[in-house]
């Protein structure tokens, strides 16, 4: 159950003939045994939550959501299931209130921000000294953006307990809400496990060696999610190694650069964008602006791309630096831009409504994905304009 509304978790599960994570599905099927103890935190309507349960009706799954909404129907949707505990709290690296904001159309994109609701907050390593907490199996987090804050606040249980911690991976929401780029993610969740991988849609795991791997991996996937696990040894760790590395090989065929994949995320932009000439213009003027790109990074820039198309566009900001409603107008590029490539494209841009002083940011959108300029701050040009 959960609200009519919702375009995130209940659209994805209607979109997909009732499909969910599978990839986590099968591997927490791997993973929990019916005994075991989970920990979902970010558990929105309870859809993994209830996995978990029927996977363990010997054990404990407790499941945190502290957005009021969401945690009514996980509540529903839990009901009879006494061996899970649903707890309307935020999981974070501190004790105490924070402030949450929620949104009504996508319920899954709630985050923890400094505006918002107030709710209540705990650490994990408090929470599972107050509950007595003897045994941890599968931790799973996805709280978007502040999965570093859970396990910074969860490091003591993670030492002693060693669980399989499956953590979504979204260098947007990352960057976003807590700052932090893909690099600094990826070298505090290296240091808390023996191993870290990928979770493949066959419950399979690819083995992670360096940063660059896990580039690869969000290029080809856009979101995935990180799994850290305790050491293996003897011919099971050598097999999975040989099969991770054959997966990552034959995914870097996929993106070699003089080949135009049939998509790709642009999650490491490495991209210069330079207006040439200056911006001047009436109240609502239609403007064709010269823009020069620059591809330096490793993914193509295409607007045929089926699903996620890559076009110019642009912002307006107030003098203030608020952000005026509405998007900027599409410019498409005429022709893929392969890494390491250049073009001048034609940026049609219209002129802010009234008189006055703004702020012109122009950037690429990666559509269905993310503005670039918030996941790279530098693929961003800006200039002054004076509308009169």
């Amino acid at each position: 159950m959960g609200s009519d509304a919702d375009r995130g978790v209940l659209m994805s599960i209607e979109e997909r003939g009732g499909r969910y994570e599978q990839g986590i599905g099968r591997l927490l099927r791997r993973v929990l045994p019916p005994d075991g103890v989970a920990v979902d935190v970010g558990a929105n309507i309870g859809v993994l939550t209830r996995l978990m349960a029927e996977l363990a009706p010997a054990g404990r799954v407790y499941a945190f959501e502290p957005a009021p909404e969401n945690f009514d129907y996980l509540r529903r949707n839990v009901a009879g299931l006494d061996h899970v505990e649903a707890l309307p709290v935020a999981v974070l690296d501190r004790d105490g209130p924070v402030h949450l904001e929620f949104n009504e159309a996508y319920p899954a994109g709630s985050f923890v921000s400094d505006k918002g609701r107030p709710v209540e907050g705990v650490r994990l390593d408090s929470w599972a000294q107050g509950a007595a907490l003897s045994r941890l199996d599968v931790l799973k987090i996805d709280v978007e953006g502040v999965e570093p804050s859970v396990l910074a606040g969860a490091r003591e249980i993670i030492r002693r307990y060693r669980p399989v911690t499956v953590v979504e991976c979204n260098v947007q929401a990352l960057r976003r809400v807590a700052g932090l780029s893909l690099e600094d993610f990826f070298t505090s969740f290296g240091a808390l496990f023996d191993r870290i991988g990928v979770v493949e849609e066959s419950g399979s795991t690819t083995t992670l060696a360096s940063l660059a791997d896990l580039e690869l991996l969000l290029g080809h996937h856009g979101v995935v999610d990180l799994v850290g696990l305790p050491p293996t040894r003897g011919m099971a760790a050598a097999r999975e190694l040989v099969a991770s590395r054959a997966r990552l090989v034959a995914l870097r065929r996929v993106h070699r650069r003089g080949r135009l994949p049939e998509r790709n995320f642009v999650v490491t932009p490495g991209v210069t964008l330079m207006v040439e000439g200056s911006v001047a213009g009436g109240p609502g003027e239609v403007l064709d602006l010269p823009v020069r790109v620059v591809n330096g990074g490793r993914w193509w820039l295409s607007s045929g791309f089926t699903y996620e198309p890559v076009n110019l566009s642009y912002r307006w900001l107030g003098e203030d630096g608020e952000a005026l409603a509405g998007e900027g107008h599409r410019t498409p590029f005429p022709q893929p831009l392969a890494p390491g490539g250049r073009a001048l494209l034609a940026m049609t841009v219209e002129m802010p409504p009234r008189p006055g002083r703004y702020q012109l940011v122009v950037t690429l959108v990666q559509e269905s994905f993310a503005w670039l300029d918030r996941i790279d701050p530098a693929c961003v040009f800006r200039t002054t304009v004076e509308v009169a």
